[in-house]
C-alpha cells in the first residue's frame, strides 16, 4: 500500500472515469448518459477525437435504448473524423 501523500503523480491527477465506454477503431471512448430536467429524452456526453466535450440528444426515453443510441452517435462522430482524415491523405 502506498502511504498518503506519496502517490505517483499519475495517480494524483487521473481523469474522472466515465460510467460507459465504447471502442471505435481501437480507441476507447468513455461516455455518460443523463436525463436533463424538463426533457423527455436522454443526452450523451463524451469527448471528441479532438478532445472537445460533445453533447448529443439520443432521442430515447429508456436508459437501455439511450445507451445503445449513444454508442451509435459516438461511432458516427468518430467515423466522420476517420472519413475526413482518409479523404485528406488519399489522392
Amino acid at each position: 500500500m502506498i502511504p498518503a501523500g506519496t502517490r505517483p503523480l499519475q495517480l494524483q491527477f487521473m481523469p474522472r472515469a466515465f460510467p460507459h465506454s465504447d471502442v471505435f477503431n481501437g480507441t476507447v471512448v468513455g461516455f455518460n448518459v443523463k436525463k436533463r430536467p424538463n426533457e423527455p429524452s436522454y443526452f450523451v456526453y463524451f469527448r471528441s477525437s479532438a478532445g472537445k466535450r460533445v453533447e448529443r440528444d439520443t432521442n430515447q426515453t429508456a436508459i437501455a435504448k439511450a445507451i445503445e443510441a449513444a454508442k451509435a452517435i459516438i461511432r458516427k462522430e468518430y467515423g466522420k473524423v476517420l472519413a475526413s482524415s482518409n479523404k485528406a491523405t488519399t489522392h
